[in-house]
């Protein structure tokens, strides 16, 4: 018994086993987890992924579960760090199943979506690869970037009321935060009924906000 999400978690779990925990990890590598990569398929995206990661001098080992091979998997623990490519709880009980095989816990910040989540993703990655001036010669630039695309589009969005309706329960805060900059009043955040809940939790800094079972 049981939905889709199930039986992927139990795959992954199987999966998770072939995971050779004895391989030394190596400086320079991270592994990536998610249940969809989808965003990553375009040339664009990816491009884009490889400039952030490359900034801190970090290249991609394992896609878990992506396009990848035996071999990556057994030898996930080559990598120094584990990042989630979006923060959903599908992609937090995934990176559980890894904890619980390896010992290894996620690092705080997944692939970032916004400004904010950006900032706190470079601030964390620059600590963490001693790339601190790195971190905040980025921070400054997207900042500028962001602060002359909220002086452009405020005037269409300021004063509105808005209910967002989040129907795949991924985390939306950087829509959020941003039609907040935008002057936008966001009256409620809407998470539609998931069969999972008791696992599958809104993830979300504006809790209160956030209307659950929303129809």
């Amino acid at each position: 018994q049981g939905e889709y999400t199930d039986g992927y978690m139990m795959a992954a779990e199987s999966i998770a086993d072939m995971i050779d925990t004895s391989v030394v990890p190596e400086e320079g590598l991270v592994n990536l987890i998610g249940t969809s990569f989808f965003d990553l398929h375009s040339r664009e995206n990816l491009d884009s992924l490889t400039m952030m990661l490359s900034r801190f001098g970090l290249r991609e080992n394992c896609r878990f579960l992506d396009e990848t091979s035996s071999d990556r998997i057994v030898d996930y623990c080559r990598a120094s760090i584990d990042m989630m490519v979006s923060d959903t709880p599908q992609s937090r009980e995934l990176a559980e199943i890894i904890r619980r095989r390896t010992g290894r816990e996620p690092f705080p910040h997944a692939i970032p979506v916004g400004l904010y989540s950006y900032e706190e993703w470079l601030d964390a990655l620059g600590e963490r690869m001693g790339r601190r001036d790195e971190a905040k010669q980025e921070i400054l630039r997207v900042q500028g970037l962001y602060d002359s695309f909220v002086s452009s589009h405020r005037d269409r969005f300021s004063g509105k009321r808005i209910i967002l309706v989040n129907k795949m329960n991924n985390n939306i805060d950087w829509l959020i935060d941003l039609l907040r900059d935008l002057g936008a009043d966001i009256v409620r955040v809407g998470v539609a009924p998931n069969p999972r809940r008791k696992v599958m939790r809104a993830v979300t800094r504006h809790v209160d906000l956030v209307t659950e079972d929303y129809t």
